[in-house]
């Protein structure tokens, strides 16, 4: 609450509060049920909840943008959606609670383009863990995406076909101006039969209630700004988790889906992430005059860490001299990871890709330290390629950071 003290002669219009949310109202529950977009296919979903019952190991992963981080929750690690439904999933449905994982793999700004590059490391934590199941939320975050999906379906076929057979439930989550991706991503989940959660058409429909009529929720109770929930709003992400579990619990078992092809593609789904601290021997790195190591970097707090964690550390910095950085390798494609950055210090690169320039990308041109992913080249068959980085002309004397590469073999 704010309270504003006015000089003499001036006036404020009389504010109306809201009233307060009241949860676990038939008009609550009926605006959860909205959310459940498709059941999909329960057989795995079947087997994991079967496997809490049983007491077995189990571990839930969330994966995604900014609301999967925390944003807008207060505490952030405490009160963000993938902490609640992690808690009530657990509370709920396990004989074992302390054999029930989590892992909270939210980079804020970040789309699924980037999530192929980090998901061995964010999630399976290179190979060591085996999700069970795993909540996918970029429905706010994959404008970003310059695949229009591809890369979308890429990253579920690729945790789909995890070695463990995980359950992947998709969850669309939702700005205040009422938007999302549901009709690019959702088709991936209807040709897949996957379950999938829109809260959109939970909470959308009602926020343009009438006074008589009276919302579950308004708009400024639900969003914290104009992205992210408040905690009231991460508090109905994990309700719809739940509700879609709830239906998925009680309906007749279902034989495993079989493999379907693909709506977009599954062009990136072996995509292999590299930086300066795993390069195969097959790949050739002189990093010319990118020999410094840059440790201001975007930072999240992941799982129920009561820390930082920083994103890409093992990356490729620019300091003095002009030499170029070069890269050669066999692939289909190669995409890039570079530093965003607001710092005046930081400057344009030129990319060229067998001698001839690819594009220009500006670091300062988002505005905030932050991932940024981009596709170099893709193309049908895979063959051996030259990559050149070097400063732009008119910033030959600034500095750029190079994060790491996702290769396309």
């Amino acid at each position: 609450t704010v309270k504003f003290y006015l000089h003499d002669g001036y006036h404020a219009p009389r504010f109306d509060p809201d009233p307060p949310v009241e949860f676990d109202t038939p008009q609550y529950n009926a605006m959860i049920a909205r959310s459940c977009l498709s059941t999909g296919n329960n057989a795995r979903i079947k087997r994991v909840l079967g496997d809490l019952r049983s007491g077995k190991p189990i571990t839930l992963a969330f994966l995604g943008g900014s609301i999967t981080q925390g944003a807008g929750a207060v505490p952030e690690q405490e009160k963000c959606y993938a902490r609640l439904t992690f808690e009530a999933i657990r509370d709920k449905y396990s004989s074992a609670p302390d054999q029930v994982n989590y892992i909270k793999a939210g980079v804020g700004g970040t789309p699924s383009q980037l999530a192929l590059n980090r998901y061995d490391r964010d999630v399976t934590r290179n190979g060591t863990v085996s999700p069970d199941l795993v909540v996918v939320e970029f429905a706010v975050n994959d404008l970003g995406d310059e695949t229009n999906g591809y890369c979308y379906e890429s990253l579920v076929h690729r945790i789909w076909n995890d070695p463990g057979e995980p359950a992947v439930i998709l969850l669309f989550s939702v700005f205040a101006n009422d938007w999302n991706l549901k009709e690019r991503l959702a088709p991936v989940g209807w040709r897949h039969e996957l379950p999938m959660v829109d809260v959109l058409e939970a909470v959308s429909p009602q926020f343009g209630a009438t006074a008589a009529q009276r919302s579950v929720i308004t708009k400024r109770q639900y969003f914290y700004d104009t992205y992210h929930p408040s905690n009231a709003g991460h508090r109905i992400m994990k309700d719809c988790l739940m509700y879609l579990l709830q239906r998925l619990d009680t309906q007749p078992s279902m034989a495993p889906t079989k493999d379907a092809p693909p709506y977009y593609s599954f062009y990136f789904s072996a995509m292999e992430a590299y930086d300066r601290s795993n390069l195969p021997l097959d790949i050739s790195v002189d990093p010319g005059s990118f020999t410094g190591t840059d440790e201001d970097l975007q930072m999240v707090a992941l799982d129920n860490d009561t820390y930082n964690t920083a994103q890409f550390p093992f990356n490729w910095k620019k300091t003095s001299g002009k030499k170029p950085f070069q890269m050669e390798l066999v692939c289909k494609s190669l995409q890039m990871v570079f530093k965003d950055s607001a710092s005046l210090d930081f400057g344009r690169i030129r990319v060229t890709v067998d001698g001839q320039t690819v594009a220009y990308y500006d670091p300062r041109e988002v505005g905030w330290t932050h991932c940024h992913a981009t596709i170099l080249f893709a193309e049908e068959t895979a063959g051996k390629h030259h990559i050149e980085i070097c400063m732009a002309p008119e910033d030959e004397g600034k500095t750029f950071t190079i994060l790491g590469f996702g290769v396309v073999r």
